[in-house]
């Protein structure tokens, strides 16, 4: 019981790095962003602040260099289009089987927007 005690201790929690864009909606984000962080169980690491999709090699940045594990952002089209799209092949499988056992009809996967 006191070996589970010091393993749930020595758990590191993973560090985020909270990407906002600038604009009119700005506060919304960086609320809804940390609220996420504390659900997920992150450390805020840092926060990126952009005005134009400039900044977005500070995100690039913290995770390279291990101050962060994983970058959050409010929804994907705050992803400057200038970053290069990264798709994840498992993620579509497991929607498409969520889909045919849901009984709906199936259609051709429709791809998202950058």
């Amino acid at each position: 019981m006191e070996d589970q005690i010091r393993q749930r201790e020595s758990v590191v929690r993973p560090r985020a790095v909270l990407y906002v864009p600038d604009g009119g909606e700005q506060a919304r984000w960086l609320q809804r962003g940390t609220d996420w962080c504390e659900l997920r169980g992150y450390d805020l690491a840092s926060l990126v602040l952009d005005a134009d999709g400039s900044r977005w090699s500070g995100v690039f940045s913290e995770l390279l260099t291990g101050n962060a594990d994983v970058a959050v952002v409010g929804q994907r089209h705050h992803i400057p289009p200038t970053v290069p799209r990264i798709e994840v092949i498992s993620e579509e499988r497991l929607r498409l089987a969520a889909i045919a056992e849901s009984g709906r009809p199936q259609r051709r996967p429709q791809l998202l927007p950058r």
